[in-house]
């Protein structure tokens, strides 16, 4: 156990680290990458059928 994480259970809360944060970061990226794409998705229906424009 590296000191660091001593110092996290001494005082009474938890750390990310190792693996944990690695997966962490992949889950998160992958639902931001499906945000994203609505995103996308969204604005372009914004600017077609709210503003009247075209995709070009």
């Amino acid at each position: 156990m590296t000191e660091f994480i001593c110092a996290v259970k001494q005082a009474g809360t938890t750390a990310v680290s190792g693996v944990s944060l690695f997966v962490f970061q992949g889950v998160d990226a992958s639902k931001r990458a499906a945000a994203d794409q609505q995103s996308a998705t969204l604005f372009a229906h914004y600017h077609r059928e709210l503003l009247k424009e075209n995709d070009t």
